[in-house]
């Protein structure tokens, strides 16, 4: 394996080993490595921590600085590698094998924990392409599957270059993963600048209120109902939120009649931009390039004119909608993705979802949650129960819960759900599960060149907080049960510093201190 060497020099600054994040620029603001700049040479295991590598063409990479920015002053570190300066650096028979020694690399070397593929994929690569897998018995050749990225294993046993192949390479295929990642499906810098603002109001405005505790499931199909309330029960129990459940006949907003309330594209939006849950599951039929609804379909070009000022994370198995690799562009989830509102997430089959239908000789009840419907309900279920793990952690602890065995036939559909299913957005967000904080910080407002630690108070408990400097980056610590912790700070320098506190259920805040 070639071990990518053209990375950008720091000019010999102190890393904290804990951190690995902050890094700063003489504007005394940490800032993510900029990319692609060959200054010097660095052996594997020489160089500084990266808790997240984007990887995006030459020409967004730019673009999505302010995004790495925002990530790395939050504590994920966050480099920007190209797709181009991979193909020059790492060895594989394909660009997207390339692609996959370059993350193994920063997983093994890097202390990587999140990958985010900042680019759209089409039929000649795209801006990053996917890793098409094989689905004969579904009659699929070509279903994307940026899991294999992260899988511990290449899915190729019998190594004829198709990937993924149930009957032929299940020796070979392992949902296990090296990092959580996710994919960014954007085409120009407006799109980054769009979804980044999403990004930043997600992880420091997030509305007080029952915004963070209300979820939506909106089912269109008779046989789903007992399904909504199977994957509730199993959701709800470790969490405490509540639950609408917006069905055709029946609505917790009918006035006169069950089900005058329509579940149609103007009723779903009003919802969506008035701020009414931050939680979605969409149950229905759809298209690449819309949710079919009651009377009507939510299209990507509706869902790109969405206002809301908070974004929402959604999960749904309607067909195609999901379909970030076709030719209609964009599909429906990039609608939602790539517009000033709508969503900062969204799990969505690529191909035909398989909530309902009879498929490879398998009749799934109607009271019995099937295997895609199960995969959501796992990740919603992780991620409430843990706010320690972010979305794409808990949908990769998901994917390995409801894996199918490696053994006969019977796993080939289950199979074809996890490589259908992919996650568009960012995977380093927490899931926001309850009325966040919105903190001021307090202690120390200065401390002397020879301080050993610095005292921070937040109120809260279980916050992150980290102080930095220009040229510097000191070690983050934990909050305890009062809201307080003495942070080690040996080596700051005379002049300004600053604490930021983050944490799953807080709005992230900054301020400043002096040096003396």
């Amino acid at each position: 394996m070639s071990i990518l060497t053209n990375r950008v020099a720091l000019s010999a600054l102190a890393i904290c080993p804990l951190l690995a994040a902050c890094l700063a620029t003489p504007g005394n603001e940490p800032v993510a490595q900029k990319v692609d700049k060959p200054v010097r040479k660095v052996a594997a295991g020489e160089d500084w921590p990266a808790s997240v590598i984007l990887i995006t063409s030459s020409e967004l990479a730019e673009a999505w600085q302010p995004f790495a920015d925002h990530k790395t002053r939050l504590g994920k570190r966050t480099e920007i590698v190209t797709v181009e300066t991979i193909k020059k650096s790492y060895e594989g028979a394909d660009v997207q094998a390339r692609i996959k020694a370059c993350i193994t690399d920063y997983v093994e070397t890097r202390e990587t924990r999140w990958v985010i593929l900042g680019g759209d994929s089409t039929a000649d690569g795209g801006i990053v392409p996917d890793r098409d897998t094989a689905h004969p018995k579904m009659e699929w050749a070509d279903v994307p599957t940026d899991l294999w990225y992260v899988s511990d294993t290449d899915w190729d046993a019998n190594g004829d270059g198709k990937y993924g192949d149930w009957g032929k390479d299940r020796a070979a295929i392992s949902y296990a993963t090296r990092a959580a990642i996710g994919r960014v499906p954007v085409r120009t810098a407006a799109d980054i600048r769009a979804f980044t603002d999403k990004v930043i109001a997600y992880e420091t405005k997030f509305p007080q209120g029952k915004f963070a505790t209300e979820m939506i499931f909106t089912c269109t199909e008779e046989r789903g109902y007992d399904r909504v309330d199977d994957m509730w029960a199993i959701i709800n129990k470790g969490w405490g939120g509540s639950l609408s459940k917006y069905f055709t006949d029946s609505t917790p907003w009918d006035k006169k009649n069950a089900g005058d309330f329509a579940l149609d594209p103007n009723n779903v939006t009003a919802l969506i931009n008035k701020g009414t849950a931050a939680k979605w599951h969409l149950i229905g039929h759809g298209n690449p390039n819309a949710w079919v609804l009651e009377g009507g379909a939510l299209t990507a070009e509706l869902a790109g004119g969405l206002t809301n000022e908070t974004p929402v994370l959604i999960t749904t198995v309607s067909c195609h909608t999901g379909r970030f690799d076709g030719d209609k562009e964009p599909c429906a989830a990039e609608g939602m993705l790539r517009g000033k509102g709508g969503a900062v997430l969204v799990l969505a089959p690529a191909r035909p979802g398989l909530a309902a239908p009879a498929v490879a000789g398998e009749e799934v009840a109607d009271t019995e949650i099937d295997g895609l419907n199960l995969l959501y309900t796992r990740f919603w279920q992780y991620g409430v129960e843990d706010s320690d793990l972010t979305v794409g952690e808990a949908f990769a602890k998901a994917r390995v819960a409801v894996a199918p065995e490696l053994k006969g036939m019977r796993g080939v559909k289950d199979h074809f759900t996890q490589c259908e299913v992919n996650l568009l957005g960012d995977p380093t967000l927490s899931f926001r599960t309850t009325e966040p904080a919105d903190l001021t910080i307090g202690g120390q407002r200065e401390v002397g060149t020879d301080a050993k630690f610095l005292a921070v108070t937040t109120g809260v408990e279980g916050t992150t907080v980290c102080v930095w400097q220009a040229g510097n980056c000191f070690a983050t610590a934990t909050t305890d049960k009062e809201g307080r912790v003495r942070v080690p700070v040996s080596g700051l320098k005379a002049g300004k510093a600053w604490v930021t506190v983050t944490g799953p259920n807080v709005n992230a805040v900054s301020r400043e201190i002096d040096v003396r």
